[in-house]
């Protein structure tokens, strides 16, 4: 009975992971900058950001979680190397968006 119960908790875990996922890319790809009440900072992203950057920082974010998982280490440090080499972003802003 433990072991179902287990399965339980894990199917509702994953449903809520994936529901929040969806919400949030909903809300990346419908969202229009104007007329919304978005912050300077966030406007100065979606407009210098095209799909396959997000399409590549979604990769990256995942290699760069596997590979710190597999190290024991959080994958921030990954993530900003990646950021500034890469991408081509700033340290100090590769740093806060880690």
């Amino acid at each position: 009975m433990k072991q179902r119960t287990h399965i339980k908790e894990t199917w509702i875990k994953s449903g809520v992971l994936i529901t929040i996922l969806i919400i949030v890319l909903f809300g990346i790809f419908t969202s229009s900058p104007t007329g919304s009440k978005l912050n300077l900072l966030d406007v100065h992203i979606m407009n210098e950001i095209a799909v396959h950057d997000v399409i590549l920082l979604l990769l990256m974010g995942f290699i760069s979680g596997t590979i710190g998982g597999a190290l024991g280490m959080g994958g921030g440090v990954v993530k900003i190397a990646n950021l500034h080499l890469v991408m081509g972003f700033e340290i100090l802003f590769a740093r806060i968006i880690s």
